[in-house]
């Protein structure tokens, strides 16, 4: 009985409620006439359009946007004041309170910092001169420690939302691009790094000596550029470690194909000429311990040459004439073998021989096995 009373009682209260619902859903679905519906619309892209330049730090242009939604509202207001407290009117109201709250504040910032940004104009003028351009990692090791003041100040400038005040400024516009095009820079210089180390590992590929030479060091820099744990620094490690592996074996090969020329001068002056082509080594080459040398030629060349002025002036004539003779000389130095190429050479001036001296016209790494 007592279950039956209950059930009857829901009932009750669920019709009630739903007669509730039938009567209050009309005033709270009314829509607003076209009129004041235009006028809501045109209030909200006014305010989106405000949002958007408050968001870009620029107040002064939020200024006229936020007038039109005000317009519009108070338009409404005065001459559809039935509908100001409609919930989309209402809604367009506190949406309005809240951008214009943004939009004091944003000046009173603005304001408060205009001292700031003169000191920051100033500041900016050490930077004049600052020119990002580079082609390899040490041209911005150079620069790194004016680009690093250069970020610090543009970061400081963006966080003290002095950018607005400053960016009318060359000086501004100047060294933020600076910074951005440094940044750019140390990218494509990285990567161009990455890819010649790559290219340098392949069989018949032409490589820059100064390049080689430079790699390690290079190297060195960009660990110096970049974070700390960028992975960058581990890709630029691996690509030289696999050049230098590559090119040690390609070396090895080489030098396994080089031997040395045989012996054949056999005259009496023999051991002056091997003391000379080792003074042509040596010269160069003060560490390297000489393994052997071999004479060559089996007698000196022709003579070459003849009359020639003897200076730019060409106000004399002389005769001169050269006779070479030629030497190979197997040197050592740390691990590495070397097979120099010697010219011994021997000039007559006007009839009167000169002294005999020496030079490497030519080096190529060999296996000390081949020395013979």
């Amino acid at each position: 009985m007592k279950s039956s009373t209950c059930r009857d009682m829901l009932s009750v209260a669920a019709i009630g409620l739903a007669l509730l619902f039938q009567i209050a859903s009309p005033l709270m679905a009314d829509a607003l006439p076209s009129s004041v519906q235009f006028k809501v619309d045109h209030c909200m892209e006014s305010l989106n359009d405000a949002e958007a330049e408050l968001d870009a730090r620029n107040p002064h242009m939020a200024r006229e946007p936020l007038r039109v939604a005000k317009d519009r509202l108070d338009s409404i207001k005065a001459n559809q004041s039935t509908f100001y407290d409609h919930p989309d009117v209402v809604a367009a109201r506190n949406r309005y309170d809240a951008v214009e709250k943004r939009y004091k504040e944003a000046q009173e910032k603005q304001e408060a910092s205009a001292g700031l940004a003169e000191e920051q104009l100033k500041k900016l003028e050490g930077f004049r001169q600052f020119s990002p351009d580079a082609t390899y990692p040490e041209h911005l090791v150079e620069i790194q420690s004016t680009y690093l003041a250069a970020k610090a100040l543009i970061n400081e400038i963006a966080e003290a939302g002095t950018d607005v005040q400053l960016q009318g400024y060359s000086d501004y516009k100047g060294t933020k691009l600076s910074v951005e095009v440094y940044e750019s820079n140390l990218d494509r210089v990285v990567e161009s790094f990455i890819e010649t180390a790559k290219e340098y590992t392949a069989k018949n590929t032409t490589r820059m000596r100064s390049w080689l030479d430079l790699a390690d060091k290079r190297l060195l820099d960009i660990e110096k550029l970049l974070p700390a744990g960028d992975p960058r620094i581990e890709q630029a490690q691996t690509s030289v470690r696999e050049m230098h592996a590559f090119i040690r074996q390609e070396q090895l090969e080489n030098a396994a194909k080089v031997f040395m020329r045989p012996d054949k001068y056999k005259g009496k002056d023999a051991d002056a000429y091997r003391a000379l082509a080792k003074k042509a080594v040596i010269n160069k080459f003060p560490k390297a311990k000489i393994l052997k040398i071999n004479l060559v030629s089996s007698a000196w060349g022709a003579p070459e040459g003849g009359a020639q002025w003897t200076d730019n002036t060409r106000s004399a004539v002389e005769v001169r004439t050269t006779s070479y003779f030629s030497a190979e000389v197997a040197a050592k130095e740390g691990e590495e073998v070397m097979l120099h190429r010697v010219y011994l050479y021997k000039e007559k001036v006007n009839g009167k021989l000169q002294p005999a001296k020496s030079y490497i016209v030519g080096s190529q790494m060999m296996l000390e096995k081949n020395v013979k």
